[in-house]
């Protein structure tokens, strides 16, 4: 990631939660936003199954907040954070909005550990 890119968040790096990007000073809040995927519950943190590289209302939404990255340095620290490339991988993908950003995507099995989200928002407490 670099400078004036976008990352799509959609649990601990919402604003508020134990990692809020908000925090770091290398990026900036750009609003909500949605991605069309599935979202897991792994335990203490989420997962997302994108559904697609553009937002399509026609399938299941993930909710979550785009930041503008200021520092690209952040792109070391968050690829170590997310487990990048084995736990969670960085995809680009279009969001609601029309954004292009960044997301890290889930790659591991959403089998029985992995609990589905149902409204697809990490911060209505169905977790």
């Amino acid at each position: 990631m670099k400078k004036g890119d976008f990352l799509f968040v959609y649990g601990t790096l919402r604003l508020g939660q134990s990692a809020d990007l908000t925090r770091t000073g290398a990026a900036l809040f750009a609003g909500p936003d949605r991605v069309s995927g599935n979202l897991f519950s792994l335990g203490w943190f989420p997962g997302v199954k994108l559904e697609g590289e553009t937002f399509d209302a026609d399938k299941p939404a993930v909710v979550g907040e785009c930041f503008l990255i200021e520092d690209e340095s952040i792109t070391a620290r968050l690829d170590h954070y997310e487990g990048h490339p084995h736990l969670f991988c960085r995809k680009v993908v279009k969001t609601e909005s029309g954004r292009d950003a960044w997301v890290y995507e889930y790659m591991g099995s959403t089998g029985y550990a992995a609990t589905p989200v149902e409204s697809g928002d990490w911060l209505t407490g169905e977790h």
